[in-house]
């Protein structure tokens, strides 16, 4: 698959990077009623500002065009299926 030039403004490169480090974290587990229960992982401005070290307005600028351009899903903030590969 062809990259584009750009992803939610960003040089692709510098934005699919970020989205393969968030899908490398290790997935945190709680202990409920001796049940393990996952949490589940969401790119938040705060992640995404965090990792391109960029202000919280730019931050949530991104994170919206992410959004919009179906790298994340929305109310969720977690990848797409289809942008994961």
């Amino acid at each position: 698959m062809d990259l584009p030039e750009k992803i939610a403004e960003l040089d692709a490169r510098e934005a699919r990077e970020m989205l393969k480090n968030f899908l490398e974290r290790e997935i945190e587990v709680e202990w409920k009623d001796s049940l393990p229960v996952r949490n589940i992982r969401r790119m938040t401005s705060s992640v995404i500002e965090a990792e391109l070290g960029l202000p919280p307005a730019d931050a949530e600028r991104i994170q919206a065009k992410l959004i919009a351009e179906g790298y994340l899903e929305p109310e969720k903030f977690t990848p797409t299926p289809k942008r994961q590969g």
